[in-house]
């Protein structure tokens, strides 16, 4: 019977200790962000860009910088080869935004 009573003031010995930590500069960000959703919203996709543009290598089905006139001006969704079509000069537009990303 007497263990109990010892491991409840263990336990909330371990509480008030948690209690009296002062909060990480990590979490007082996270608090603050998840409060503000637009924040949280474009923190997300800033996330989501940056992502992108450290693997549009990986991502691009095409080179952004090869000419191919006899595909150019394909309109959007028009071939699977190219899902946003091609420019004047036939090059890849989904390549090429891709690129952009990454500068």
């Amino acid at each position: 019977m007497s263990v109990a009573p010892q491991e409840r003031v263990l336990w909330e010995q371990r509480v008030e200790r948690l209690q009296q930590q002062r909060p990480t500069p990590l979490r007082d960000a996270w608090y603050l962000l998840s409060r503000n959703k637009l924040a949280l919203v474009g923190s997300t996709l800033a996330l989501l860009f940056a992502l992108v543009g450290l693997f549009a290598p990986l991502l691009e089905p095409h080179d952004p910088a090869r000419q191919d006139l006899l595909n150019s001006f394909q309109r959007p969704f028009h071939a699977w080869s190219h899902p946003l079509g091609t420019d004047q000069l036939g090059r890849d537009v989904l390549s090429r935004l891709l690129e952009g990303i990454r500068i």
